[in-house]
């Protein structure tokens, strides 16, 4: 069985931090209790810190923003994410959201370094032929063999680690792979939750 880290069938899961990734004036259609209310002004699409969500909020109009910001978006009082719009895909990604995605990825990636250094350590099986760090870039069948000879030695204690140990740059492998899952170009998810709107 694979180390999977999307959350359980039928978790909820609510994202504590986002990366401000554009944020532009506008107006949305939000449905709250079964009524229709209009949401206008500053609109900001993010990606969550922990799982690469994809979201829309309405922003503070009265504060100041600076190009991939962590702001808190999750339960209880916010202050610059006001309130939730939206779950987004790929494709409403404004260009200039494209463009600011692959760096926050790569911070949020680096910022739970932890989480990540623990996905080499424990990766398994995902199908009875693939192991799971064979779908991530640069990482191939062989440099997989390589990654499980060495963890059974000792398991991972960094990305430097890794990088002297197999000559891989980690978290450029998992950024990459995220990106990809997030364009909606894969059969497996390993670490985005396939959304359908």
């Amino acid at each position: 069985m694979g180390y999977n880290m999307r959350p359980f069938k039928g978790e909820k899961f609510i994202e504590e931090y986002g990366y401000l990734l554009d944020y532009f004036e506008d107006r949305r259609v939000v449905e709250s209790k079964g009524r229709k209310i209009v949401v206008k002004g500053l609109i900001g699409q993010l990606m969550g810190e922990e799982r690469f969500t994809l979201l829309e909020f309405k922003l503070n109009d009265d504060a100041s923003y600076e190009e991939l910001e962590r702001i808190y978006i999750g339960r209880g009082e916010r202050y610059k994410a006001l309130r939730f719009i939206r779950y987004i895909n790929y494709e409403d990604l404004t260009y200039k959201s494209r463009e600011s995605l692959p760096k926050a990825i790569e911070k949020s990636i680096l910022i739970n370094e932890e989480k990540w250094v623990n996905f080499f350590n424990r990766a398994g099986l995902i199908t009875p032929r693939t192991h799971s760090l064979e779908l991530l870039s640069l990482i191939g069948r062989k440099t997989a063999q390589k990654i499980l000879e060495e963890r059974e030695k000792e398991y991972f204690k960094s990305f430097e680690d890794i990088r002297e140990r197999v000559r891989i740059d980690p978290v450029r492998a998992i950024a990459e792979r995220v990106l990809t899952e997030l364009k909606g170009e894969c059969t497996h998810y390993l670490f985005v939750k396939k959304r359908v709107f």
